[in-house]
């Protein structure tokens, strides 16, 4: 990996663990972190919504109407 993409990808890591909860606590890998990171802008431009689950994983809900569930170390789509 070339220095100036892995200096890009700690500031999007550092970036979304500053700006969101759930990514702070449960992604401390930084490709993890890369994709909270889009995410969570896909969050906050309103094309999708999140919550956590009650036994840890994420649900997304995009407002098409895709769903995906993101556990440990998997994801599926649930709709």
């Amino acid at each position: 990996m070339r220095e100036d993409e892995k200096t890009r990808r700690v500031q999007l890591f550092e970036r979304a663990m500053s700006r969101d909860p759930i990514a702070r606590r449960r992604y401390a890998d930084t490709d993890k972190a890369l994709v909270m990171c889009h995410l969570d802008q896909l969050v906050a431009n309103g094309y999708a919504a999140w919550a956590e689950r009650s036994n840890g994983d994420l649900e997304v809900r995009f407002y098409s109407g895709q769903r995906f569930l993101l556990a440990r170390h998997t994801i599926t789509r649930i709709a």
